[in-house]
């Protein structure tokens, strides 16, 4: 049955058990390392000829963001990949690809750009391996291009370009040059995209976002063990738990006014410990399912503080427990008006822990 108003207090003088490393607010784990870049792919314009791939792939999607900490929300999600640009070795080099998320730029989607210039073959770019190639095998296509007078200010229209939309208007703008280019372009993709560095790979994935906060805003146990023995949800005990946010609120204030009360009898504050405050909210919620009010638990594996906080990877020397009180000030009235619970409360600790859970308090204190 419920206890109006009650209060009980405990406490030990000697360490019990190991530390473990849980955390009951630990951040996510980092994300996942960002996808590797797309190869590059060609230019096409709309138009007669323009049956070629689209623009340069860009990298593939960043890794997952880790798990949330103990209790957290879901992770980040990974980097979205980066575009490949239009490449286009006359006249400029394709825009870069966008990086993913946030891990990080988008590689260079494109050869350097060139001059435009006209030779023997009809053009030239800035890089002499791509000239010779294109000279020896791309003559024709290079003399068509120069040929024509629409031809060199679509190249170098389609350079400035980062998108196919952007690329086909320019074709509307030049209409009658889109089978000279888009045949140049095929030859040199087919033939000297190697050594025209054409199309280079798209930007790399972003890397996955970070894990989310610990749950003490939306509450939630991050341990919780089997062989309930009243109604707990689900058959287990909570262990490690965090409170809600409107619960925290109250949390803090009566950290507060333990503080104060310290203050007031010449103490040192003590230090807010959140795996103190994950044992005792574990126990609250324990109480609150279980609907009992004592420091010790019906079942064993939890049945002593001391063991609670070692379960949530800290230790405890003391436990301070009230139930029926409305407000913080409420509950602490009740604890320093009890020669056990102020005792508590003014103890020579350095860390201090508190649950708030229905009907329930509580304080668990350390060295």
């Amino acid at each position: 049955m419920r206890h109006l108003s009650a209060l009980s207090f405990l406490m030990v003088g000697m360490l019990v058990g190991a530390c473990f490393a849980d955390s009951s607010e630990g951040g996510g784990t980092s994300g996942g390392s960002g996808g590797s870049g797309g190869s590059g792919g060609k230019a096409p314009l709309a138009g007669s000829g323009g049956t070629l791939s689209a623009g340069g792939s860009g990298g593939t999607s960043g890794g997952t963001g880790g798990s949330g900490g103990n209790g957290g929300s879901a992770s980040g999600v990974g980097g979205s990949s980066g575009g490949g640009g239009l490449a286009n070795p006359f006249g400029g080099g394709g825009a870069a690809g966008s990086g993913g998320g946030s891990g990080g730029v988008g590689g260079s989607t494109s050869g350097a750009g060139g001059s435009g210039t006209t030779s023997a073959c009809g053009l030239t770019t800035s890089n002499a391996t791509c000239d010779a190639c294109l000279d020896q095998s791309c003559c024709s296509q290079e003399i068509t291009c120069a040929n024509n007078p629409q031809c060199l200010p679509l190249l170098d229209c389609v350079s400035k370009c980062s998108s196919q939309a952007c690329a086909n208007n320019c074709g509307a703008q030049f209409p009658n040059a889109v089978d000279a280019y888009n045949g140049l372009i095929s030859c040199l993709f087919d033939v000297c995209g190697a050594p025209c560095g054409v199309g280079g790979s798209g930007g790399s994935g972003g890397s996955g976002g970070s894990g989310g906060s610990g749950g003490s805003s939306v509450g939630g146990c991050w341990k919780v063990l089997d062989g309930a023995t009243g109604q707990e949800p689900g058959g287990t005990i909570p262990v490690c738990c965090s409170p809600t946010a409107s619960e925290k609120a109250e949390i803090m204030e009566v950290f507060k006014l333990v503080n104060q009360h310290r203050a007031q009898n010449g103490l040192a504050p003590l230090t807010y410990d959140e795996k103190l405050e994950a044992a005792m909210q574990g126990h609250c919620e324990h109480m609150e399912a279980h609907s009992f009010f004592s420091h010790d638990a019906p079942e064993a594996s939890v049945a002593h503080f001391t063991t609670r906080a070692n379960l949530c990877g800290t230790s405890a020397f003391a436990e301070n427990i009230a139930s029926g009180q409305q407000s913080p000030e409420g509950v602490m009235n009740s604890w320093k008006n009890s020669a056990g619970h102020n005792k508590n409360m003014l103890g020579n600790y350095t860390r201090i822990g508190i649950c708030r859970k229905g009907s329930y308090w509580g304080q668990m204190f350390g060295y």
